[in-house]
């Protein structure tokens, strides 16, 4: 591509982005251990065998690991992130792939790369990539923990071509502690649309959601809520956590996990701020929703014992779709898990247009208790992933298999979608597979993250 500019001639070579690297080969698939789990779905579910082996990709960090979290660039590279063991510890773990599952030789050299923090001991969370500086390469902001003699403390690193960034924090790095705050851990990211880094943390005895916002550099961002920190105690709260955190288009920030109002259970819980990281009271009740699927007690089930949002997203015009977690005691005093799709309107009040119980038992056919983990948006359909345990012929009594679910806006079953409903992918005898998350590319694939076990 030719610029003229002042008279000059600029000869941009863009293609060169992806074509002049090193590109290493397919890696082969692995017969032992846990490994990180990439694998690609046609936008109706079926798996694409353009990616990889058939559709997945296992990265083997030499000991057991899993993804937690995968993003995606403008030049659809891969960036997942997670934890592997090393040494006897569990590390902060990143790697990297090209559009059809080789290894993205320009992250460390071979696509992967451990995070050196000041603990031992660490594990990524989420990743988010930047797009809104306009670079021709974007680099992903990866968040976590990392745990040492001294605690637990918040963990963030921006990955470059060589791994971490210099010029963020201290060689790439920047390792959050709070005063009066003990183990705070990161689980959530997103950046802004000025390139801000919004963090939601955890930490022992939150009685709200707990926010910080960093500037591109790593510092803590001083205009944001006090000082870059925003937490602050809802009345009648007892302890709270932020899981999920989700940037609307008009820059507000939507938390969502869970809250226990005093003398009562946890509820999913869902939080908006504006960006100046104010709690905005016109979401919800007073700025907060809590959603509880009450009416889904039956005989066997005698009390609801907790309740998170374990994943959420925005329709485009910006009413919330989210997983609902929810802890069962029945009637033997055993716990049980199921898990719910629920609607809210974009202030954070019931969506008549969603089913009329606002909540929606997510089943499986063959899964007794699938394990949903995550959630996103895609056109017209919402896709939820996670697995369950499916019984097999023998030898292998059972085994856990990875599960997409589709759903239209309304809550009702996407039967275009994968097999009425329900996309999964057959596992050859000896192998099993957990999806932790998933994202929609820029050409409109499912990309799914976590984890494969081989027997």
């Amino acid at each position: 591509m030719w610029n003229f500019s002042g008279g000059a001639a600029v000869v941009v070579l863009a293609g060169c982005v992806a074509s002049c690297e090193r590109v290493p080969a397919l890696d082969p698939i692995p017969t032992t251990g846990t490994h990180f789990l990439v694998g690609r779905y046609g936008a109706a579910g079926a798996p694409d065998t353009t990616f990889g082996h058939d559709g997945f990709v296992a990265i083997d960090f030499g000991g057991t690991s899993r993804a937690n979290a995968i993003a995606v660039d403008a030049q659809r590279r891969y960036f997942v992130a997670g934890e592997a063991e090393s040494g006897g510890y569990r590390q902060f773990a990143v790697a990297s792939l090209h559009e059809h599952g080789n290894r993205n030789a320009r992250v460390d050299g071979d696509g992967r790369l451990i995070v050196g923090f000041s603990g031992p001991q660490g594990w990524a969370r989420d990743l988010a990539m930047d797009r809104h500086g306009g670079a021709l390469l974007t680099w992903p902001y990866v968040v976590g923990r990392t745990e040492g003699a001294d605690g637990i403390r918040v963990a963030i690193a921006r990955i470059g071509e060589f791994g971490p960034e210099a010029d963020f924090g201290i060689g790439g790095l920047v390792e959050g502690t709070f005063p009066g705050l003990t183990n705070p851990q990161a689980y959530a990211v997103a950046v802004d649309a000025e390139s801000r880094v919004v963090v939601v943390c955890d930490s022992d005895g939150d009685r709200g959601f707990f926010l910080v916002r960093y500037l591109a550099d790593g510092r803590l961002d001083g205009t944001f809520a006090s000082r870059g920190v925003g937490r602050v105690p809802w009345p009648g709260i007892t302890q709270a956590a932020g899981l999920n955190l989700t940037i609307d288009a008009r820059g507000r920030h939507l938390v969502s996990g869970w809250a226990s109002p005093t003398g009562s259970f946890a509820h999913a819980t869902v939080a908006r701020y504006d960006a100046s990281g104010a709690l905005d009271r016109t979401f919800g009740t007073a700025g907060v929703a809590m959603v509880v699927p009450e009416g889904f007690l039956d005989e066997s089930l005698v009390a609801i014992m907790e309740s998170e949002v374990a994943g959420l997203t925005l329709l485009d015009d910006g009413r919330i779709r989210m997983i609902v977690a929810v802890a069962f005691r029945d009637d033997r005093g055993l716990l049980v898990s199921r898990s719910f799709l629920a609607g809210l309107n974009a202030d954070g009040r019931p969506d008549p247009s969603f089913d009329a119980s606002g909540f929606i038992p997510l089943t499986v056919p063959g899964v007794p208790s699938p394990h949903l983990t995550a959630i996103t948006t895609s056109g017209e359909r919402v896709v939820i992933v996670g697995s369950g345990e499916t019984e097999v012929p023998p030898p292998a009594a059972r085994r856990t298999q990875g599960i997409l679910l589709g759903f239209r806006p309304d809550g009702r079953r996407d039967l275009a979608f994968g097999s009425s409903g329900v996309a999964r992918r057959d596992l050859p005898f000896g192998r099993s597979e957990e999806l932790l998350d998933v994202i929609v590319d820029t050409v409109g694939r499912l990309v799914v993250a976590g984890l494969v076990q081989f027997d």
